[in-house]
């Protein structure tokens, strides 16, 4: 493998560190949507998972300044909706795929099933910025049991991605093994060997 496309120390670092401050929003998410009082610890949870979900888009750049202050920018100025389209132009495989590991005589890694994928992201993140945004008075008040429900499934699916995942860093051809599960977060360097 040609040196110069090795993904660097420093970055796969930084991406270690993404997924550590992803990890603690969620651990939030969840500590208050189990037990949500009012109105105020179901936007507290919303934003916690809402800056997850971009948090998750956002780390494959963590090799590029310049594509993540871009990312940044049209995410403020466009909404989710451009700024996924750009990050796509700079790296089609932004989200990460959640994998389980099947030990045996042969060694594989499978998709999850359950997961959050990048096709449901979208939608998502819609939801949660609904929470977000200020209220019409003629409409009700959020269903907080509905809301908690849909929370701790957003979590689950958010686990289990994120707790094993294959990553590709914008720019570079290997893939990244991630394993949120561990303590601390350990990331690997992935490359396919033929037999």
């Amino acid at each position: 493998m040609d040196e110069e496309h090795l993904v660097a120390d420093e970055d796969r670092s930084r991406y270690a560190a993404q997924m550590e401050r992803i990890k603690l929003r969620i651990d939030e998410a969840q500590r208050v949507a189990c037990e949500l009082g009012d109105e105020r610890g179901l936007i507290y949870a919303a934003a916690q998972l809402r800056l997850a979900i971009e948090e998750i888009a956002f780390a494959s750049l963590v090799g590029n300044r310049k594509a993540m202050e871009e990312a940044e920018r049209t995410l403020a100025l466009n909404g989710w909706d451009k700024a996924i389209k750009s990050l796509r132009t700079v790296n089609p495989e932004y989200w990460p795929r959640g994998v389980i590991e099947i030990r045996g005589e042969t060694n594989e890694w499978i998709d999850v099933t359950d997961g959050l994928f990048e096709s449901d992201v979208a939608r998502t993140w819609g939801r949660l910025s609904q929470l977000l945004h200020a209220r019409n008075p003629w409409r009700g008040v959020p269903d907080l049991k509905s809301e908690g429900e849909f929370m701790m499934s957003l979590i689950g699916q958010l686990r289990t991605t994120l707790n094993a995942h294959f990553i590709t860093l914008a720019g570079d051809r290997q893939k990244l093994f991630c394993q949120v599960g561990s303590q601390p977060v350990r990331v690997y360097l992935f490359t396919r060997v033929d037999e």
